[in-house]
């Protein structure tokens, strides 16, 4: 709501990247410990909260909002009276643009140009087409994903050998920073200043020889989408700005907070210094904010009034709480066993990239083979494995409809790619789950041993999964299938364990009569019985390795879930529905064939078994 002449209640957006999270956490602070504020954080990209400020008039305030996407837009709302800019520059030293590692520089520092570097793609080899030059954009939802996508364009990129590597997310992009520098790799793509990850791993951005082709070109075409944007033309990136913006109900009720807001300024130094903190330290935004107010007491009262720099000083030196670990005594916990595991990854990251190989060319193969066949061939496989698995005309006619009408509907290419890495991924959980579970069912004590490593494989939050993944391989399909393997496993290792226990015992003591050996007693005997428990695991461990493909996409995998992530990202009801209407179908239709060819597979055992 509209922040009250006694304050009352204001919404901060807090945006997803770490100076930003540092800025709304320290604004609410202040806000409710100095004036008395009720305030709320609301969690958004840059998109989505425009947007919605524009529209709804919520959140309240936009603390830090990169306008470079926005700047036609915002001048529109303000003349509309729609939203108003409290602060031209909330953060001093600000830059954005196209950086390259420091590995890089060292290697070639005559290539110190922009236009340079696009005449070597070679150098940036994409990690799953050596052949090409990976330039890494900006996640999905940020302002800048259109503005980089456009200069793709403009500069002719495809044609020169490149290939746009989407990072999926702020954390995907800076995964694929830390893994490049931490092996002494070449990157090149977008990114931002201030940010700690700029001092950490020394980036530093090109300048562009090209000069800036006017703000027609860049408002009108390099911030809009491809359709909007036909002809772009070759520029310099725009002069960055950020500002403070403010919602029309807020500004109208007035009160402190907005004189707060149009005086609040950080300045660059303290906020690198603070943006490596929480870097260091792994620090959250709110307490990053706290130890702003402790550290930087000369910035933070130039802000407010005396009363507030009392009331604010009291709660930041206030105890209570529950009693926790010293804080520098936890940072270096954490920085320890990041230090450990990164020590892993240089000495076994490049080893680990090399026996995963396979499994990219299987993945990247089967999806070229998707791809490049024509799509009523496509169809025709697809319906022949329906009704052989089911000899059902029913599940088979609906499966042909579901692809018929998805690619009526323009997302053939990335259900093929969902196909393709869905596939490929339950291949790898039969040929390693099987096995295990058989272990399990064999042995009590493996049973005991691995049972709760498969509790914590199901109960742990999957985004857990992609932090070591990344920091491992980087972003692309290999460390996304292995993500959603690591997900969707444990079922099938469960159920073939449970469905081997349960075999009639008067059965084996007869197998064993007749002489069996346990190899013969297992594939004879216990797997034949076995097969509906172990198709249900199957069955299951395909419902959540496609449950996995939107967070999947958050590490660059293509297929469905990179629209359902851009959808989320920008607010765009009909192709998120369209798309996960899509998943949903691949879901049934590998429901239907798996369960049907598992009942029908034992009927046919046990015909044979009379």
């Amino acid at each position: 709501q509209a922040l009250a002449a006694e304050c009352g209640e204001v919404s901060i957006a807090e945006m997803n990247w770490p100076s930003a999270e540092l800025l709304a956490n320290l604004d609410a602070i202040i806000l409710e410990e100095g004036y008395g504020c009720d305030v709320t954080l609301i969690r958004g990209a840059t998109t989505t909260t425009f947007a919605s400020m524009v529209e709804k008039g919520e959140p309240d305030v936009a603390p830090e909002l990169w306008i470079n996407a926005f700047r036609e837009p915002l001048k529109k709302a303000e003349t509309e009276g729609r939203l108003h800019t409290l602060s031209n520059s909330p953060i001093s030293g600000t830059a954005e643009g196209w950086w390259v590692s420091k590995a890089f520089r060292q290697a070639h520092p005559e290539l110190d140009t922009v236009e340079k570097v696009l005449r070597r793609p070679d150098l940036f080899p994409h990690p799953e087409d050596a052949s090409k030059g990976a330039f890494m954009t900006c996640p999905a939802g940020w302002g800048c994903q259109l503005a980089n996508a456009n200069l793709f364009r403009a500069f002719k990129m495809e044609a020169k050998g490149w290939r746009l590597l989407d990072p999926g997310t702020a954390a995907g992009l800076d995964g694929a920073i830390a893994k490049a520098a931490q092996r002494g790799e070449h990157w090149f793509g977008y990114y931002w200043s201030p940010n700690a990850i700029v001092a950490k791993y020394d980036l530093r951005r090109l300048p562009f020889e090209t000069p800036w082709a006017g703000e027609e070109n860049w408002e009108g075409c390099i911030t809009q989408p491809a359709q909007r944007c036909l002809d772009p033309k070759p520029s310099s990136w725009s002069r960055s700005e950020v500002r403070t913006v403010v919602a029309d109900g807020a500004m109208k009720a007035g009160g402190p907070a907005i004189a707060y807001f149009s005086r609040r300024v950080v300045p660059a130094d303290a906020m690198n210094d603070m943006l490596a903190h929480m870097s260091d330290t792994q620090a959250s935004g709110a307490a990053a904010a706290r130890k702003f107010l402790e550290d930087y007491p000369q910035i933070w009262t130039a802000w407010v009034n005396e009363a507030a720099i009392k009331r604010v000083n009291s709660q930041i030196s206030g105890g209570g709480g529950f009693p926790a670990m010293d804080r520098g005594d936890l940072a270096a916990l954490k920085q320890s066993i990041d230090r450990g595991f990164l020590d892993f990854a240089r000495a076994y990251g490049e080893s680990l990239e090399t026996f995963f190989k396979p499994l990219l060319w299987v993945l990247v193969g089967f999806e070229a083979l998707l791809l490049g066949a024509p799509w009523p061939l496509v169809l025709a496989a697809v319906g022949a494995l329906a009704w052989v698995a089911t000899r059902s005309w029913i599940v088979t006619a609906g499966t042909l409809l579901a692809l018929t009408v998805i690619g009526y509907f323009g997302m053939w290419e990335d259900t093929m790619a969902t196909l393709a890495i869905i596939s490929v991924a339950t291949l790898v959980c039969v040929l390693v789950g099987i096995p295990v579970g058989v272990l399990m069912a064999r042995s009590d004590r493996a049973q005991t041993l691995i049972t709760p490593i498969l509790d914590v494989m199901q109960t742990i939050p999957s985004f857990v999964y992609l932090i070591p993944v990344v920091m491992l391989l980087g972003i692309g399909k290999v460390p996304g299938l292995l993500a959603v393997c690591v997900y969707a496993i444990p079922p099938i290792v469960r159920l073939t364990n449970l469905g081997l226990r349960l075999v009639d015992r008067n059965l084996l003591e007869a197998a064993d009569a007749f002489g069996a050996s346990p190899r013969e007693k297992l594939t004879g005997v216990q797997l034949p019985l076995a097969l509906p428990t172990i198709f249900a695991g199957v069955n299951q461990t395909i419902m959540m390795a496609l449950s996995m493909v939107v967070i999947a996409s958050m590490i660059g995998v293509q297929g469905l879930g990179q629209p359902v992530l851009r959808a989320i990202s920008n607010q765009y009801l009909a192709l998120g529905l369209m798309n996960g209407l899509a998943i949903v179908a691949l879901a049934i239709m590998f429901d239907r064939i798996s369960q049907s060819f598992g009942r029908r597979l034992q009927t046919h055992r046990d015909a044979l078994g009379k």
